[in-house]
């Protein structure tokens, strides 16, 4: 039983917080992540807690308001969900500092979910960045 809800869970996460109004609702967010779900996004930096990953999902959806994601694979292994999936919308928010562009966005989104009572409480991934910026025209310099 505990696959069947672990991949209820994530398809629930995706249609209520991904695909739904925008910016997403931290009250809905709420309802999926734990009060100690950490995001995990740099190898060598500090993850995210509770709030600063709400923060970071209502500037991705404000940014982005017509946000779609499309669940490409799930694969469930006890506690854990790894999900791949296709991230579509347009930027017509400022996002990382650059203005609206009015551009379409597909990129990938690869992501591991340590599931417990029915909720995340880990995360690790995301998605291509670089290949976001890239399809809205930004350039990237790396400092050498």
């Amino acid at each position: 039983m505990q696959k069947e809800d672990n991949l209820d869970l994530i398809h629930r996460y995706v249609a209520e917080v991904w695909d739904s109004a925008h910016p997403a609702d931290p009250e809905v967010i709420r309802r999926f992540l734990s009060p100690s779900f950490r995001r995990h996004l740099l190898a060598l930096g500090s993850p995210l807690d509770l709030e600063a990953t709400i923060d970071r999902l209502q500037g991705l959806t404000t940014a982005f308001p017509d946000l779609k994601m499309t669940l490409e694979d799930l694969i469930v292994d006890d506690d854990k969900v790894a999900m791949r999936a296709t991230l579509r919308a347009t930027h017509m928010g400022e996002f990382l500092g650059i203005p609206p562009t009015g551009k379409q966005i597909t990129v990938t989104i690869v992501d591991i979910f340590r599931v417990e009572q029915g909720q995340l409480v880990e995360g690790w991934g995301g998605f291509d960045v670089f290949d976001m910026l890239s399809q809205m025209g930004a350039s990237v310099t790396i400092p050498s």
